[in-house]
């Protein structure tokens, strides 16, 4: 794919220590057909755990209008927490966004924060507006009017919840424009001791990806030198091996966060 055929998706990073990250942003129709997807798991969800607690009503007798209630506040809990959630706790992606090869960064490009997942998705409701109700008021079918014209508008694609959140949709096949070296002993042993839903902070995100872009360019003792200081924060937190150098910890970080060591 050519530069001039990508211009207007790419999305340039660029760290304080001057290194630059080039990520694509995901297009208008790639998230709505990943949206539909998402809702469609929403809504046939509801649909199974409905019918589920309605039999329990039935069998249940002078129970049933206790367990409608409850299904109530659990289908919306459902309906609003679905995609925070998963995009907290997956590396920014959903069900429709991993079929559709698309994930959730932050504006600084590196992994998404909890809190941003929430933030993000609590203008869900305004982006989706307006909607109209498919079950009751249990299940919408929204539009994303306002959300379709924010991404259409804004700069890189955001949309209401975006900007709120500092938050960017891109793809997650080409994240990375220039390869990144790990060493090749980074086996699966040494990731297990990582746990997977591992996040960093801002801070240690953009020291991190800084670090590994640039570690080919360095000496073995220059590399432990500038690893250090990370390193040792996160060999402190995870209790990781005492003989990994600080060199491979950050290795074995990076694989674990981005999910790719090549």
């Amino acid at each position: 794919m050519s530069e001039a055929n990508t211009i207007d998706t790419v999305f340039d990073v660029h760290t304080p220590e001057y290194t630059e990250f080039r990520y694509y942003r995901a297009g208008v129709f790639e998230r709505m057909f990943a949206c539909a997807i998402d809702h469609l798991i929403i809504f046939f969800g509801s649909l199974i755990m409905l019918f589920a607690f309605g039999l329990l009503g039935v069998l249940g007798g002078d129970l049933m209008g206790l367990l409608l209630s409850g299904s109530i506040l659990i289908l919306v809990a459902i309906a609003w927490l679905y995609f925070a959630v998963f995009e907290a706790l997956w590396g920014g992606r959903t069900p429709g966004k991993a079929l559709f090869k698309l994930r959730v960064v932050s504006g600084e490009g590196t992994p998404m924060h909890p809190t941003q997942a929430l933030i993000r998705n609590l203008l869900r409701v305004v982006d989706m507006m307006p909607s109209v109700s498919l079950v009751g008021s249990l299940s919408l079918m929204p539009f994303y009017a306002l959300g379709f014209l924010s991404v259409f508008f804004s700069r890189h694609n955001q949309r209401l919840g975006d900007l709120a959140a500092n938050t960017v949709v891109i793809k997650d096949r080409t994240a990375r424009e220039r390869t990144v070296k790990v060493p090749p002993v980074v086996e699966s042993a040494q990731l297990n001791a990582l746990p997977k839903g591992l996040v960093l902070s801002r801070e240690q995100g953009r020291a991190l990806t800084s670090f590994i872009q640039r570690r080919e360019d360095f000496s073995e003792l220059r590399r432990d030198e500038m690893a250090m200081p990370l390193a040792q924060q996160l060999r402190k937190r995870y209790g990781l091996d005492e003989s990994l150098s600080f060199d491979m910890i950050l290795c074995l970080v990076y694989v674990r966060v981005f999910g790719a060591s090549s």
